[in-house]
């Protein structure tokens, strides 16, 4: 972080939060893609739903297309199921890596 805080100039607003965003920056950005694979899990369910309703009322449409949805279910579930319980170690993590952060003095 030293090393980011001495390209900034120092003698503008938000200096020390441009810093500490470009030293973690990769901790930022690996916090941010697992919650938007589960927002999109998340998304998809109504539609798989949708699908799900269309398949069970017709019956004209072929064997492979429940296949399919079974696949798709199993996918999103399963999905969230990893990102569920993937976030509190993560978020351990993250916590026990910025106190750790916090406590170095540089010397």
């Amino acid at each position: 972080m030293l090393t980011c805080l001495t390209i900034d100039d120092k003698t503008q607003k938000r200096t020390l939060l441009l810093a500490c965003f470009r030293a973690y920056a990769p901790s930022f950005v690996s916090a941010i893609i697992p919650r938007l694979i589960l927002s999109a899990l998340k998304f998809s369910q109504p539609f798989m739903i949708t699908k799900l309703i269309r398949f069970v009322g017709d019956k004209n449409v072929p064997d492979d297309f429940g296949r399919g949805l079974i696949g798709a279910y199993a996918l999103v579930y399963f999905g969230m199921a990893v990102r569920k319980l993937q976030a509190p170690m993560q978020d351990a993590y993250c916590a026990d890596y910025y106190r750790h952060r916090l406590r170095y003095t540089g010397t």
